[in-house]
């Protein structure tokens, strides 16, 4: 009964401290980037707070998803649809993903990312946390201002003890104002089913 409690309050204390940490801060980046920070600090915090065992870590998967583009600011909403390839290796808790999407309007985005993969104590859910390099050509659908953009995002859901996930995802994408003051970022939200082979 301890290491549960242990673990949910250290999760809430990470939580917190980033929650405390951002809010201080002028307004210059949008709320999607405050959010993907803060389950960032908590997963990778709860990792090292609460050190479980590594499930997992030797199974390669292969990930289908499908969901909206750009569903938040809704100025070109798409169909979106990915494909993702992890191999069965990491450092600690850190693993490499590839992946490409199409979205409904022509759009068409290929990532290189470093994930962070957090099996929860009871070894049935899961946060997985990725950020990573990525190009994007719009298609017929949102101009970001810039083809090389950095794609980061995270995923909850539940895992079979073979190895199975049903997740739902959330992304942001932008250049950070990089490569000029076009800026406008887009969200992505989906479902994915990832399988171990």
């Amino acid at each position: 009964m301890r290491r549960p409690v242990v673990f949910l309050v250290g999760l809430a204390a990470v939580a917190g401290l980033t929650g405390g940490l951002a809010a201080p801060q002028p307004a210059q980046a949008e709320p999607a980037v405050w959010i993907l920070a803060g389950v960032a600090a908590a997963s990778v915090g709860a990792g090292v707070i609460y050190d479980t065992p590594q499930a997992d870590k030797d199974r390669q998967y292969l990930r289908a998803g499908i969901g909206a583009f750009d569903l938040v600011d809704d100025e070109d909403q798409a169909v979106e649809g990915r494909l993702e390839y992890t191999p069965a290796w990491s450092v600690y808790r850190f693993r490499p993903v590839i992946g490409a999407a199409a979205t409904s309007d022509g759009g068409a985005i290929f990532h290189a990312s470093i994930g962070h993969d957090f099996v929860l104590p009871y070894e049935h859910f899961y946060v997985w946390f990725e950020t990573g390099p990525a190009l994007y050509f719009e298609g017929d659908g949102k101009d970001l201002g810039s083809n090389a953009v950095l794609r980061s995002g995270f995923e909850v859901g539940f895992r079979t003890e073979g190895g199975w996930r049903l997740g739902a995802s959330f992304h942001h994408m932008s250049h950070g104002g990089l490569f000029g003051d076009e800026n406008p970022g887009t969200e992505m939200i989906a479902f994915n089913f990832s399988v171990p082979f």
